[in-house]
């Protein structure tokens, strides 16, 4: 129960509800927090859809953007937040006037740029992925100057505040390539999730494998995810004779596309589109391997999730992947090529006694992801 001396902290993510990795990571973070000492409020930079708020004493702010009426008001906000990397003081208009104990920018860019407007006694702005991004000498005429501004945005907000969090090595790499005076304000906080509640939800169902090995995506169809390439690893491991399927568990906009690849490639009967599963830990317990081929991540949350269930992954080479494998003992991280990925899955496959040891690697990793042991760090950032 709060009280009146419980911290005002304010979280602004980019949105809170479409169920993406860090939205999840959000969502363990307020649930876990101790609400005799904190009251937290959520402002969404974008609302996508309604949802039955399980977290006790969080307080939802209208959002700024909301997909779920599209009126004058979403027009507006909508124009007004995008005009916010080029003048910063326009943030006045979307954020509350209320003061604040801690005010917390739940991803870099667009959260971020309210967060200098918010009144607060502390602000933190935490990033979820490598920046590498707003490296603007990688570009050439336009795109330098757009990516140009978007740096300049940035690193007005790294000036502003008071820390920074980043959940990977990678993370704080690119934070500290771009902008070297952000060293002494970095905290180190690794996404942290409910492993024993991951794992009991794990037994409510079982889930029949269609094929001696099984491989499993787990996540949002669009085109950053590049699910299409694990398919054709799929249809690859399927001409050379490997009995082998994949559950595909998610939606979005490459549904169709997927659907289409799989008919052209003749590996429907092997694949299972599954839509979005709320409780997708049986089908991950029952998979050989959680496949990832992102073009861009942070610190994946379903590889993590993965682990805790005692099933390694196989990657590309994104976010804090390299962290999570431990140097190959709970998963492979694979250049995107369909020849060396397919051949990581095949050895593996093959390699009962690797499988048996990277299974118990895999669960010892997750205990480094264990929220019981990152809310302590985030309880001492808070009350600092």
């Amino acid at each position: 129960m709060q009280n009146k001396q419980s911290k005002r902290i304010l979280f602004l993510p980019y949105t809170y509800t479409l169920g993406g990795g860090s939205e999840k990571i959000l969502h363990t973070i307020l649930k876990s927090l101790d609400k005799s000492k904190y009251a937290p409020f959520l402002l969404e930079c974008s609302h996508f859809k309604n949802f039955k708020n399980d977290v006790k004493g969080l307080r939802l702010l209208s959002p700024i953007i909301d997909f779920t009426r599209i009126d004058f008001v979403h027009y507006f906000s909508k124009i007004i937040l995008i005009l916010t990397k080029y003048f910063p003081l326009l943030g006045k208009l979307l954020v509350p006037a209320d003061s604040f104990d801690v005010a917390i920018s739940f991803n870099y860019q667009y959260p971020s740029f309210l967060l200098c407007n918010v009144k607060a006694n502390k602000k933190i702005a935490w990033v979820h992925g490598s920046i590498e991004d707003l490296d603007y000498s990688l570009e050439k005429g336009f795109a330098m100057l757009k990516t140009y501004i978007s740096y300049i945005a940035q690193e007005r907000v790294f000036k502003s505040v008071d820390k920074i969090v980043v959940i990977s090595n990678k993370t704080f790499d690119s934070v500290v390539k771009l902008y070297p005076f952000c060293l002494d304000k970095i905290e180190f906080i690794p996404n942290g999730l409910d492993l024993h509640m991951i794992q009991s939800m794990s037994k409510e169902y079982i889930v029949k494998k269609k094929a001696d090995f099984q491989l499993i995506f787990v996540g949002r169809l669009d085109a950053n995810k590049n699910v299409l390439f694990l398919i054709e690893v799929l249809a690859r491991l399927l001409n050379k004779g490997e009995d082998v399927s994949m559950i595909i568990l998610g939606e979005g906009s490459m549904l169709h596309s997927l659907q289409k690849k799989a008919l052209e490639l003749n590996v429907e009967r092997n694949i299972s589109f599954l839509g979005y599963v709320n409780n997708p830990y049986p089908y991950i317990l029952s998979s050989d391997l959680v496949c990832l081929a992102s073009y861009a991540e942070g610190l994946p949350t379903v590889l993590i999730e993965g682990l805790a269930l005692g099933i390694p992954f196989i990657s590309s080479d994104v976010g804090g992947v390299k962290e999570l494998s431990a140097g190959g003992t709970c998963g492979f991280v694979s250049e995107l090529d369909i020849d060396i990925y397919s051949k990581y899955i095949f050895l593996y496959s093959k390699d009962a006694n690797r499988q048996d040891e990277m299974r118990k690697m895999a669960k010892r990793m997750s205990l480094n992801y264990d929220i019981k042991k990152q809310i302590t760090v985030i309880d001492k950032l808070l009350r600092g």
